[in-house]
């Protein structure tokens, strides 16, 4: 495990959110923080820290305090607290990544590769030849598959009964 990184301000007023909301059950309870403490197996510091958002639990402590409860674990995070979520599920191209298999793929269906049938090792084959890489047979019949669901190429019976591979929009 790496070295845990200091948390930014909107992880802290999470933190002391989740501790109000711990405070406000065990208060709800009658409990003392030595009450909790005894039923959870958790150190009475350690409640204090968490309660007072100077410490952020880790996922067997809230399981314990949630249990020590008499709650789920899901409702110790049923607090009013304002997240600013993603909404942008482009995937990220990483500089120094390697490009995938399909990503290859799509960019021979681009070039018009597949405007006749071709089988895996013609894939391969043209693979190696244009973008000096050598795919493995079993993922590049995975992205294959992956494209034909995405209806961007078609599965194609060949004469010799292996399967074949062709733009979606040009199959009849």
């Amino acid at each position: 495990m790496g070295k845990r990184q200091k948390p930014e301000k909107n992880d802290l007023e999470y933190q002391i959110a989740f501790g109000k909301k711990i405070k406000e059950i065990r208060e709800g309870r009658g409990w003392s923080q030595i009450d909790l403490a005894a039923h959870s197996s958790i150190s009475e510091s350690q409640i204090s820290s968490i309660e007072n958002g100077h410490g952020s639990p880790r996922l067997h402590t809230i399981k314990a305090l949630a249990v020590a409860l008499g709650k789920n674990p899901m409702e110790l995070f049923d607090f009013n607290f304002e997240l600013k979520l993603n909404t942008n599920f482009t995937p990220k191209v990483r500089k120094g990544k390697k490009l995938g298999t399909t990503h290859h793929i799509k960019k021979l269906v681009d070039e018009n590769f597949f405007k006749t049938p071709k089988s895996v090792k013609d894939v391969v084959e043209q693979c190696k030849k244009k973008f000096n890489i050598n795919l493995p047979s079993a993922d590049t019949s995975g992205a294959l598959l992956l494209l034909v669901a995405a209806n961007v190429l078609r599965k194609v019976s060949s004469a010799s009964g292996k399967n074949s591979y062709q733009n979606y929009k040009l199959v009849r």
